[in-house]
């Protein structure tokens, strides 16, 4: 059984009795309940193409002896005002237990050249046992006081400023590139038969952003990007994010050199949708 549970600043002052900051100034904190025994732990992040505010991260949480009944892990962050506990179970006889924890939405914008961190760390376990409750669910009751010292080091990620959700409904993409206020990019999606133009983004600012159909032809697609500004002076790095109706995540990155000529679309990226017992299928994500 995993669950989160968000605290924002208004509850911090609930949760001090397993939090402390005593032997770590820079750190999350240690648990403070007396412990009947005390272990290490390690935590890790499952790798992804790529994480964005209010995205859900898989961690990995890894005790340095078998438990010998459950025990529930109590994993932390803390970014800026917000805390965020989460919680991960590990079985009797096991040393591993997977859970899940959210990316904070709030915090200051970055750069396309600049990334946040995220950062979380276990501070405590508890033993307990698995019950069946009034639904016939079997879960996890903690027992009262009885607490194991665990900690580890703090497991970090990095994520962008902004990235596209998840949607069943087609295939989102979200488009980035530097320095947007010199240089001013639209981006079109055209079925490599270059018959039809399916999507198409022109903010005029930072970030365009498409979110096709599962409807559309199974075909090969081309993304096109048309300079609206002075030919680029310097190279300028870009980016494309893409998130498939499944949660698949695609990450791809190029580069437009200086000089490229204003006015007319050329070619970048491509991918393939296909349709597979029904679904919309997404692949071959490639640049040009």
């Amino acid at each position: 059984m995993k669950f989160n549970i968000k605290i924002f600043s208004l509850a911090i002052a609930a949760i001090t009795f397993t939090v402390s900051c005593e032997d770590d100034d820079e750190g999350i904190g240690q648990p403070v309940i007396p412990a009947q025994s005390e272990e290490t732990a390690s935590l890790s992040f499952e790798n992804e193409a790529f994480f964005g505010r209010g995205d859900v991260a898989t961690y990995n949480a890894t005790l340095n002896s078998a438990s010998e009944g459950p025990k529930q892990i109590t994993v932390v962050s803390q970014e800026g005002p917000e805390v965020t506990i989460s919680f991960a179970i590990v079985t009797a006889g096991a040393t591993n237990a997977q859970g899940t924890i959210t990316i904070p939405e709030t915090g200051p914008s970055f750069s396309y050249d600049q990334s946040g961190t995220f950062g979380a760390e276990i501070i405590g376990a508890r033993r307990g046992e698995f019950v069946i409750n009034e639904d016939d669910e079997e879960v996890f009751v903690p027992s009262g006081g009885d607490t194991v010292a665990t900690s580890s080091e703090e497991a970090t990620l990095a994520f962008y400023d902004r990235t596209p959700a998840l949607n069943t409904g087609g295939l989102n993409i979200l488009y980035d590139w530097v320095n947007p206020s010199e240089n001013d990019f639209d981006l079109e999606i055209i079925d490599q038969a270059f018959t039809t133009i399916f999507d198409s983004s022109g903010t005029g600012s930072r970030y365009e952003d498409v979110l096709t159909v599962n409807a559309d032809p199974d075909t090969d697609y081309v993304l096109y990007v048309t300079i609206f500004t002075e030919a680029p002076a310097a190279d300028v790095n870009n980016r494309f994010f893409f998130v498939a109706p499944n949660g698949e995540k695609t990450l791809l990155e190029f580069v437009i050199p200086a000089g490229t000529a204003p006015g007319s679309r050329f070619p970048v990226a491509t991918y393939n949708k296909a349709t597979v017992d029904g679904e919309a299928v997404y692949s071959g994500f490639a640049v040009l």
